[in-house]
């Protein structure tokens, strides 16, 4: 892999990154990056892409933390993902990708989007208070939540159920009790399988929100429903768990194990 020397001005302010682009269909739809620290880490969008950026970034998102859970810091995350095939969802970093180098985060959004502004936005009120349908909910800044209508990152304990096909364990559906927030969660195991059947449950997430269900009730309202060829099902006698938190569960859903009671 080959890595950009840093150029000059590398004592700017702010955490250093080191990024690379992310395609899908040939066309970059973002860049994949981690601060020099390890500080922080995020997917910027390119928001001119026709790509569907936002389902992208949370793909990364959920990438980079299950590679916390292997050890990898977050710029080894990234780079275990260099020249892998292309997801149709994430999209991916091509094989001859080089590690580039920029000063700072608002460096790489204006290579992302050169001609965008971002407007000042109020500081969010906290998830339960921002629901799909207030207007604060963009204007604040919470976007980036709004691909199913829910929320997809809690700090609280999560119901959660197996989604399978064929006897398999794809991923988990989950959700919160007291946060406006649900998900659905692959499994590494599963391969392209689990990520295959995300597509299909934030879809039916999005139709939920959009009928004003909680997330609980999104979260039960397909227990029991025959299998989907790709998305699979929940199965009837499932039995609903809590996780004390989404991280214990990301773990759960990085293991290469069956899921333990």
């Amino acid at each position: 892999m080959s890595t950009s020397d840093t150029p000059a001005g590398h004592g700017s302010p702010g955490p250093s990154l080191r990024y690379y682009p992310v395609t899908a269909g040939g066309e970059v739809i973002g860049y994949v990056w981690a601060a020099e620290d390890e500080s922080e880490w995020e997917f910027t969008r390119r928001l001119k892409a026709k790509h569907d950026t936002l389902r992208a970034a949370v793909q990364w998102y959920h990438r980079i933390e299950q590679g916390g859970n292997y050890g990898f810091t977050p710029l080894q995350a990234i780079r275990h993902w260099v020249g892998r095939p292309e997801d149709p969802i994430a999209g991916g970093i091509p094989a001859d990708a080089e590690e580039q180098w920029a000063p700072d985060v608002a460096t790489l959004e204006r290579i992302a989007n050169p001609t965008y502004t971002r407007e000042p936005a109020p500081e969010p009120a906290s998830t339960p208070d921002i629901k799909p349908g207030d207007p604060r909910f963009r204007s604040a800044g919470w976007a980036d939540y709004d691909r199913t209508g829910y929320g997809f990152l809690t700090g609280g304990p999560v119901r959660y159920v197996p989604v399978t096909l064929g006897g398999e364990i794809l991923g988990y559906l989950w959700a919160s009790e007291t946060e406006f927030t649900a998900d659905f969660l692959p499994r590494l195991a599963a391969g392209p399988a689990g990520e295959n059947a995300a597509d299909i449950w934030l879809s039916r997430l999005h139709e939920a929100a959009e009928e004003g269900l909680s997330p609980v009730r999104a979260f039960r309202r397909w227990v029991g429903v025959p299998e989907h060829p790709r998305a699979g099902g929940i199965p009837a006698d499932a039995t609903e768990r809590e996780a004390p938190s989404l991280e214990a569960l990301t773990a759960l859903a990085s293991t290469d194990g069956e899921e333990r009671a």
